[in-house]
């Protein structure tokens, strides 16, 4: 039992480190919960710049990104989460004496304000607007602005407990939704039934659209999505819009940049663990990955697309990450040094995915504050320079924003605050997740200041170019924003009622993790209706063939023969259930190039593929895109003596031009 609990823990830490950002708002509550906040409520509704603790705010409203406009105003998005009306256990007393429920639903958070930190009325409802997703728990990731003005919302919108999508909105100059983007201006997508979560975005120069982040089948993925302008999946790109790097530990892509030579390049962070007898140990990776134009991963770089580093300790867990112009990436982390946690620790690493010695003291700056701090956010500057924004435990907890500014070499500015850093009080309790330089010189750092126990607000800072704050903006150099009353305007969709979107589902079965490679699944009430899905298990969604909606050609997959074992080896063979079909290369595509990929393929005790060698193959990248396919394939497992066991196999993945 001990062993069992040890690979429960390991498992789920391992996934909780990389997803990190789409938990971090349960992370705070649980953090505030663990601590009595006394405040005089006051009568008066505070200035921009001042709060008073009243709590008129009974939502919690999270600043997660910000972007800035040509013209000096700023954007800035996040989540807030009302109080829920449901009966049940809470925390958290709001000022009619009832309780804010931490379950309670979180919706898509936007305000644009002027340049003097003034609400922009004509944004909105008084600059602020938000979005629900089908009344789902949606999270926001990540924020564009497009040449044309408009504004771009990336994040998840989650179903329940197992199972969220990819979810974007985008609006026009004045707030409202786009009606040409998607349905009603939004856009959900989902893989294979499970957790995706995307984490960046870039807007390509003819305005098509791609969001990086990760997604799981029956492992791990690195995903990217492209959109067309007006949100429906490309076809040209990946397998139908969607490209996917399998990997055996956890992963996601936390940024994302489009380099000069048409190659896509990502930057992100995989997770493992191991328990041996008491002691569980924890492994943390630095992911590289490029993909050419079209969503390929481009196999000249690295090890078939991907360059790993593994973060030793003491790098701890990753915070940040930005992609420099030139494809060198700077990632910050928390960091645990010399008896002290929360120094700010930053590494760089080279186009080829090593450690770039030019930064810092063999690749790594480490910045030692007065205060314990966790980074949050990266800024890049035109000149290689950057700004880094964080939190500061100033009486035990984040009471203040903590920034640095470093020069391209990662050594600090000391023209900047005390030394190159800067710790700027709040006044309460605040975390600061986000940062854009204007072109000024001055920065915007956004984040949220507490009001009470489970509620909270947008709290915006602004700083001059020399560290101190600057008082021109907002109230001494602060601004609020409260979202208590700002609801949802658009009509409700029902996804029920489209067959291009995504359908509402029925509540998943439960997933107990019980080791780092098996899954055993509680039942839970069917999906479908009676007799469509028999099986005790959750099976992904196949994938379109591309070729058969106008594209030029795509590959299929055929049942796999009797492996070459003798048939005693076992008392039945693995039955194939799923098999997803490859991506067609653009090169085979070219050269005309069709045939048979034959792989032998381990099919673990689970059904999942555990290993895929190839036997005989094809030219021109489809021996990988059969690898690829294969990974995705799902079975009925061998059994031996009425017991799932691992079993090879042979399986045969076709390429046919159409």
């Amino acid at each position: 039992m001990k062993n069992q609990c040890q690979r429960l823990l390991c498992s789920f830490v391992s996934a909780q480190v990389v997803r990190f950002s789409t938990a971090l708002a349960l992370t705070l509550v649980l953090m505030l919960c663990a601590r009595f906040v006394g405040r005089a409520f006051g009568q008066t509704q505070p200035a921009m710049g001042e709060h008073t603790g009243r709590p008129d705010n009974i939502n919690y409203d999270e600043v997660k990104a910000i972007t800035l406009q040509p013209d000096g105003k700023i954007i800035v998005a996040g989540r807030t989460r009302g109080k829920s009306t449901k009966p049940g256990a809470a925390s958290g007393n709001g000022p009619d004496r009832s309780k804010t429920r931490r379950d309670s639903k979180g919706d898509f958070a936007l305000a644009r304000y002027l340049a003097d930190g003034s609400p922009d009325t004509s944004f909105g409802e008084g600059g602020k607007v938000v979005t629900d997703f089908a009344g789902n728990d949606d999270d926001l990731a990540a924020v564009a602005l497009q040449a044309d003005g408009r504004i771009l919302l990336v994040g998840t919108t989650k179903w329940d407990n197992c199972d969220s999508d990819f979810a974007l909105a985008r609006y026009n100059s004045d707030g409202t939704l786009d009606n040409s983007f998607g349905r009603g201006g939004k856009v959900v997508t989902d893989f294979f039934g499970k957790t995706d979560s995307p984490f960046g975005v870039a807007i390509q120069h003819d305005g098509r659209i791609i969001v990086a982040g990760g997604v799981s089948s029956d492992r791990p993925n690195l995903a990217l999505v492209r959109y067309t302008q007006r949100g429906s999946l490309d076809p040209a790109f990946g397998n139908g819009g969607k490209a996917l790097t399998p990997f055996t530990r956890f992963a996601v892509a936390r940024s994302i940049s489009l380099q000069d030579d048409g190659t896509i390049l990502t930057a992100g962070g995989s997770s493992d663990c191991s328990a041996v007898g008491d002691t569980v140990s924890f492994f943390s990776f630095f992911e590289m990955t490029r993909y050419q134009a079209d969503g390929r991963t481009d196999t000249a770089f690295g090890d078939k697309g991907t360059l790993t580093t593994t973060v030793k300790p003491p790098e701890g867990i990753l915070r940040a990450i930005a992609i420099q112009p030139a494809g060198k990436v700077i990632m910050a982390s928390k960091t645990n040094m010399e008896g002290r946690s929360g120094y700010f620790l930053l590494r760089r690493f080279d186009q080829s995915g090593l450690p770039d010695n030019s930064f810092g003291s063999g690749g790594t700056a480490i910045t030692r504050f007065e205060h314990t701090t966790t980074p949050g956010a990266i800024a890049l500057l035109p000149n290689g320079s950057f700004i880094v924004v964080g939190s500061a435990y100033v009486t035990g907890s984040p009471h203040a924003f903590a920034l640095a500014r470093y020069g391209n070499n990662g050594e600090l500015n000391l023209s900047f605050g005390k030394a190159g850093k800067v710790i700027a009080l709040c006044g309460e309790y605040c975390e600061a997740s986000s940062v854009a330089v204007q072109p000024d010189g001055k920065i915007v750092a956004g984040g949220y200041a507490e009001t009470h126990r489970d509620l909270a607000d947008f709290l915006l800072m602004r700083y001059n170019g020399d560290g101190t704050l600057d008082t021109a903006f907002g109230g001494g150099g602060k601004v609020y924003a409260d979202f208590n009353g700002i609801t949802d305007k658009t009509p409700a969709l029902d996804f029920n009622q489209n067959p291009k979107s995504v359908a509402r589902k029925p509540k998943c079965p439960e997933y107990t993790v019980v080791s780092t490679s098996t899954i055993t699944v509680v039942p839970g009430p069917p999906r479908e209706k009676a007799g469509t899905d028999p099986l005790p298990f959750r099976l992904p969604k196949l994938m379109p063939l591309p070729g058969r909606a106008g594209n030029l050609g795509g590959g299929s997959t055929s049942t796999p023969p009797a492996p070459g074992a003798p048939a005693s080896a076992v008392d039945s063979k693995p039955v194939l259930l799923s098999n997803p079909p490859p991506h067609y290369t653009e090169e085979a595509r070219k050269n005309k190039i069709q045939g048979t990929v034959t792989a032998r393929v381990l099919v673990g005790a689970d059904g999942y593929v555990k290993q895929v060698k190839i036997v005989s193959g094809l030219p021109d990248g489809l021996d990988e895109q059969a690898i690829q396919a294969a990974y995705q394939y799902r079975y009925k497992p061998a059994l031996k003596d009425g017991k799932p066991v691992s079993y090879w196999v042979v399986a045969q993945i076709e390429f046919n031009l159409r």
